[in-house]
């Protein structure tokens, strides 16, 4: 079977949170082809929630997480 030919279809982050049982939550993030979206989304079917941000209002919400003090930077060297 040939592989899919993903050109030009663009990037999207598909992003998933594990919640363990002591309440702590482990994020982690892959970039797939944006073309996946539409079946991953008939898949999992109704998202649980949803939100939106600007450009400028991930990049400020980023900015901010990073300088709190004592906050665990994951996957820098990646």
């Amino acid at each position: 079977m040939a592989p899919n030919d993903h050109t030009g279809h663009g990037e999207a982050t598909l992003a998933l949170t594990e919640v363990h049982q002591d309440g702590a939550m482990l994020f982690q993030s892959w970039g797939i082809c944006a073309c996946l979206l539409g079946p991953l989304r008939e898949q999992l079917g109704q998202p649980r929630m949803e939100s939106y941000a600007t450009a400028e209002q991930v990049l400020a919400t980023g900015l901010a997480v990073m300088d709190v003090p004592g906050v665990t930077h994951l996957g820098e060297a990646l």
